[in-house]
Order: C-alpha cells, then sequence, then structure tokens
C-alpha cells in the first residue's frame, strides 16, 4: 500500500506524512530529498546546469522507485502532479491525498526565509509566484487527489476518515 501527498510546497506534506507514517508504521519518503540524495545535487543545481525538464524526469523516476515499496507514505514535490506522465501514475493510485492548508499560512512559512533556496519557476516575487502557481496546480490537486485532509483539522480526526474511507 502507497499513500501519496500531494500539494504545495510549504503545505506540511513532510511534516503530517511523518507523523502519519509513524501513526501507520509505514515508512515515509520525502521525494525531494529521495531526488536530490540518488543524483547528488539540489534542485536548485539540477534545474540551474539541466533545466526543468530535467528535473522533471528525474522526480518521475523517483516516484516509480518509491511506488514499489509497500506500507509508503510518499511526500512528493508540489509541482509533481505538473508532469503529464506522473498524473497517469496518479490516477492509477487508491490513496492520494491533497495536503490543503490555508493560503496565508503558506505564505508566512515561505516568508520565514526557510525555501529560499527554492529554484522561482516564473521569475516574479516569492508571494506573486506562490499564488499563481497555486492557482495553475489547485485544479489539479483537486483532480487527482481522492481525499482531502485540511490541515486545520485535528491530525487524529483526519487519521480515523483515512482509516474508515482507506480501510487501513
Amino acid at each position: 500500500m502507497q499513500i501519496i501527498l500531494i500539494g504545495m510546497r510549504v503545505a506540511g506534506k513532510t511534516y503530517f506524512g511523518k507523523k502519519i507514517a509513524e501513526k501507520l508504521q509505514f515508512s515515509f519518503v520525502d521525494l525531494d530529498d529521495y531526488i536530490v540524495e540518488k543524483n547528488k545535487m539540489t534542485i536548485a543545481e539540477m534545474v540551474e546546469t539541466k533545466g526543468w525538464d530535467f528535473f522533471r524526469e528525474k522526480e518521475y523516476e523517483a516516484f516509480l522507485d518509491s511506488l514499489k515499496k509497500d506500507k509508503v507514505i510518499i511526500a512528493a514535490g508540489a509541482g509533481l502532479v505538473t508532469f503529464e506522465k506522473n498524473q497517469s501514475l496518479l490516477e492509477k493510485q487508491k490513496f492520494v491525498i491533497w495536503v490543503k492548508t490555508p493560503e496565508k499560512v503558506m505564505l508566512d512559512y515561505l516568508k520565514g526565509g526557510e525555501n529560499k533556496h527554492r529554484p522561482s519557476l516564473t521569475g516574479k516575487s516569492l508571494e506573486e509566484e506562490f499564488l499563481e502557481v497555486y492557482e495553475e496546480r489547485k485544479p489539479l490537486y483537486k483532480k487527482l487527489a481522492n481525499f482531502i485532509f485540511d490541515t486545520e483539522k485535528d491530525l487524529e480526526e483526519v487519521l480515523k476518515k483515512m482509516k474508515e474511507e482507506f480501510l487501513i
């Protein structure tokens, strides 16, 4: 069984993914970390030296590798949903969860500076880019997810609902 968490960067996919994995006694994979470790360079370095297409291909390969594991929570990169090959993989999965966090919370976290090492997609200001990209990706998250995890709700309540719906 694989549970894939999708959503914007700083939505809490890694944070909640680790908590869910612990509660369900699953392993946890953060795809961005996996890609960096496997390719021996940061995402920013990959994008800067080889381009976004190269990175998306490496992301796809990492996603395929991760899907071979059983009892795993996979925290996908925010843009995983934008690559058609990944969309096809996601559509075949039973447990795709959109980690949905209020925009203000995500923007406040972004402004905190911990994510400034991420490469820009548009060259616009952090806030402008984030809001623009989120509006573009929201329909994909909604379409590809079969469960929405509202991070404003209690984690235990969400886990209970997941267990009921997914029969975990």
